[in-house]
């Protein structure tokens, strides 16, 4: 079998005062990028100051976990915010993250929606195109972590931002290529074994099994895996496990001065 590579992300950093979410200490040793919440749905500035140092340690590659202002729904709920006001919400997020990050000499690679706003991101092309823009903007070149061929994804390629494909092996998807909405029965799997087959399915074979139990063509540069659950680290040493047993190197292709 050739060798390939994969990139394995989680979203970290969610902690926020005395609430712990998430074993970010040792997912942070089984993963190659992270997504570092920046206070809008979790994360404090201790929180994101250690998150950062933790990524640097471990030669995990850095990126902005951006959400709505939600802290007490998790960043899982949407919100109607006008054009000019989600702008000024993204880039301040990115700032928080970038500002404390450039203290400690460490660059941030890329942007990775949360939640709601990742759901909706990929449904409203008013939304998509206010992300898209904000990237422009941005001083820094910063890649896109989104669903394949969603729209957010075709937008942001039609702008020359650099994207990398998402997928998601805990998450059931639809025929639509859309993920199985969390509030529906079924829409996370729980079994260690169905999570590893879809992540056979789409790395090596680049396909997925849909709700309806067809499948589906599905290309991804990068696997997220979730960190705020309780089977996350057995979940997260089993990938980097399977992936070595299959000769694929777990790495991003990620690398920003």
């Amino acid at each position: 079998m050739l060798q390939r590579k994969i990139d394995i992300n989680c979203d970290l950093g969610e902690s926020y005062g005395h609430f712990k979410v998430g074993d970010d200490v040792e997912m942070m040793s089984l993963i190659s990028s992270c997504n570092i919440a920046c206070g809008f749905h979790g994360g404090d500035p201790l929180t994101i100051e250690r998150s950062i140092a933790l990524a640097a340690q471990h030669e995990v590659q850095i990126g902005a976990h951006i959400s709505y202002p939600d802290l007490m729904g998790f960043g899982r709920r949407s919100m109607k915010i006008p054009p000019l006001e989600l702008k000024a919400i993204i880039k301040y997020q990115l700032s928080a993250l970038y500002g404390m990050a450039w203290i400690q000499g460490i660059p941030i690679q890329h942007v990775k929606l949360h939640g709601a706003l990742y759901n909706d991101a990929n449904l409203s092309e008013e939304i998509a195109q206010t992300v898209v823009q904000t990237l422009i903007d941005w001083p820094l070149e910063l890649a896109l972590y989104c669903p394949a061929h969603s729209l957010l994804y075709n937008i942001a390629q039609n702008h020359h931002i650099e994207v990398m494909a998402e997928a998601f092996i805990d998450r059931k998807y639809l025929a639509n290529g859309q993920l199985k909405p969390r509030n529906q029965i079924g829409s996370v799997i729980h079994s260690l074994s169905e999570a590893l087959e879809q992540l056979e399915e789409i790395v090596i074979k680049n396909k997925v099994k849909v709700d309806d139990g067809s499948y589906i063509p599905l290309q991804a540069q990068t696997i997220c895996l979730h960190g705020d659950h309780s089977d996350a680290i057995k979940l997260a040493k089993a990938v980097k496990n399977r992936l070595s047993e299959l000769n694929i190197t777990m790495e991003s292709p990620l690398h920003y001065d």
